[in-house]
């Protein structure tokens, strides 16, 4: 059954998109190179370009300047020595003496005027800000109940429209790899000491911070926001990088606040099989070594893992921390997908489109089911080019189980269906289910998407010609 809204929902997505290439002030100044989005080098807009600035008596009152601008609460750290890395091009900005409450850098006293400097990259200055992101009330780290900073005070976040692709926005600005569940219904409880934020997110990836999405905000949040619809997010802190599809890739794991590569030494297709159920996947296709999906960067603090099979997690494994491996022994895997196609009794490139969450495959309805959608699920399952045909009211019969997806809505070039906006809950019966047609031959490893090694799907599984 369809629900109301969808075009209001579209036209607020356009916008998002609209927003976030926009036209930069003199003494604009964003955070690079950090771990999230609330850290990193501080780089400053400055006479039609950007540029760093120089740590020369660089104070919290300095950072707190940037913060502040920035949206943030206040300044944790005020770094030095190019801790996030050096800049390139112009340094801007030396020997500043702000007092803390100026609006930008440019309006700080200085021993030196914009422009001027005796200082090389290795002395860029860097920031830690207050995040402006919270999950409260969980039961570790990676759960609990969304609470955001806007206009200088806390609040939580409506329901209303709160979807896995929120979610992976909300998770990556707290510095996590991407989202598990986003939860309705306050399952981490209400918080009635502080205002609802926002509501009617609409994210759909670039965005970086929940509140560079599309939504609503202040007096514009319906009274029917109350705090028994505080939304919910559990995250991952694991994640791929480098493959050609989304279900391969380096393995990257975020252990004491920073991205961390695992050597091969030791890696096995158990470990491997660990890894991909802790992400989401059923499990492990392939392992890899020696860098298949390319080399990672900064330390590698994890080798010679010895998973048993049972372990949720691939820290709760023996392995030896700290290591000797250089980047080009960067272990990587391919997953089992995530999404499959069901005609009839068997796996196919067409059917019914069946999803794998919470341990367990469900379908997806029908419910506002369009060609990016079917896109989406294509390229989810490893098509590289858009879906031939989708079909509702289960078109290739009804499933079984759980409905895992419901009123879909991707936004073009997506990856996953569990990167589009979709509810993870749904008014749907499997009379509803959709189907897909998707390409049986892909381009991989190419320059361009008309160019590449000949791969084709049979029984399922891709192999080359």
């Amino acid at each position: 059954m369809q629900g109301n809204g969808r075009t209001a929902q579209l036209f607020a997505i356009l916008a998002t998109f609209a927003g976030i290439v926009t036209a930069q002030d003199e003494g604009d100044v964003r955070l690079a190179g950090g771990f999230r989005p609330a850290e990193g080098r501080v780089e400053v807009y400055y006479n039609g370009c950007w540029g760093t600035v120089c740590d020369d008596f660089w104070s919290l009152n300095d950072a707190n300047v940037v913060c502040k601008q920035l949206g943030y609460a206040r300044a944790l750290q005020a770094l030095r020595q190019a801790s996030h890395g050096e800049g390139i091009g112009r340094i801007v900005l030396d020997d500043l003496l702000c007092a803390g409450t100026e609006a930008n850098l440019l309006q700080c006293p200085s021993f030196t005027t914009a422009g001027t400097h005796n200082c090389v990259h290795s002395e860029d200055a860097s920031v830690v800000c207050e995040n402006d992101i919270r999950l409260v009330n969980g039961s570790n780290a990676l759960e609990g109940r969304v609470e955001i900073y806007v206009n200088g005070q806390w609040g939580t976040v409506c329901e209303t429209w709160w979807s896995l692709s929120d979610g992976v926005v909300a998770c990556q600005q707290l510095g996590y790899g991407t989202a598990y569940d986003a939860l309705r219904r306050r399952p981490f409880g209400g918080n009635p000491n502080i205002s609802v934020a926002m509501s009617h997110a609409t994210c759909n990836g670039p965005e970086g911070r929940l509140q560079n999405c599309g939504g609503r905000f202040g007096s514009d949040i319906p009274a029917s926001c109350t705090h028994n619809l505080d939304a919910g997010l559990i995250c991952i802190d694991a994640k791929l990088e480098g493959g050609t599809v989304v279900y391969e890739g380096r393995v990257e794991i975020l252990r004491q606040q920073r991205w961390t590569t695992v050597c091969d030494d030791g890696w096995s297709n158990t470990d491997a099989d660990v890894f991909c159920r802790q992400i989401g996947y059923p499990g492990a296709e392939f392992s890899y070594g020696l860098a298949q999906f390319g080399e990672g960067s900064g330390t590698i603090q994890i080798s010679n893992l010895a998973c048993t099979g049972s372990e949720t997690d691939i820290r709760d494994c023996p392995f030896t921390s700290g290591s000797s491996c250089s980047h080009g022994e960067d272990a990587g895997v391919r997953c089992l997908r995530n999404i499959r196609l069901i005609n009839g009794t068997s796996e196919t490139s067409v059917g019914r489109v069946e999803v794998f969450r919470n341990n367990e495959w469900g379908t997806v309805c029908d419910d506002f089911f369009d060609r990016n959608d079917a896109d989406a699920a294509c390229k989810q399952w490893g098509s590289r080019t858009s879906a031939i045909s989708y079909n509702a009211r289960a078109f290739y019969g009804q499933g079984t189980g759980p409905i895992h997806i419901d009123n879909a809505f991707c936004a073009p070039d997506i990856e996953s269906l569990f990167l589009c906006s979709v509810l993870l809950t749904h008014n749907c019966d499997h009379s509803e289910d959709v189907g897909v047609s998707c390409p049986t031959i892909r381009l991989i490893g190419g320059d361009t998407p008309n160019e590449g090694r000949v791969e084709v799907n049979f029984n399922g599984q891709w192999g080359t010609v």
